[in-house]
């Protein structure tokens, strides 16, 4: 159940990436905090943008998506331990190949990114 939830969390980071944005842009010069707190914003805010991390969280939730499917059709009251074998073989095999081609969401980060996003963007979205 925990890859379950760890699959949420890293799509609704993926989903709310322009909400997430704002929210820190807008702390990190919110005079209300103090100096450290904005400071902390400005951290979040540079770190989600990015590039690296922007990637990773496309492998990410490539990745974890996958393993979710993987994860239901294990959990079948019906599957045998062959079909289990073959399963998860096939998906050692995908895996394997998203190192090399990438899935959906590397790819349309890489292409966000490509667009000439800059890393500061309040328009840059995924």
């Amino acid at each position: 159940m925990g890859g379950l939830y760890s699959n949420r969390a890293v799509k609704a980071v993926w989903v709310d990436f322009a909400a997430l944005f704002a929210h820190f842009d807008k702390q990190s010069s919110n005079l209300q905090l103090d100096s450290k707190e904005r400071s902390t914003f400005s951290g979040l805010k540079k770190t989600l943008c990015g590039f690296t991390f922007i990637k990773n969280l496309a492998i990410m939730c490539n990745a974890l998506e996958e393993l979710a499917h993987l994860s239901e059709s294990l959990q079948q009251a019906s599957i045998s331990l062959p079909k289990a074998h073959r399963l998860i073989t096939r998906e050692i095999e995908i895996l394997k190949s998203r190192k090399e081609t990438g899935g959906d969401y590397y790819r349309e980060a890489c292409e966000a990114i490509e667009k000439g996003a800059s890393q500061d963007s309040t328009e840059f979205k995924l």
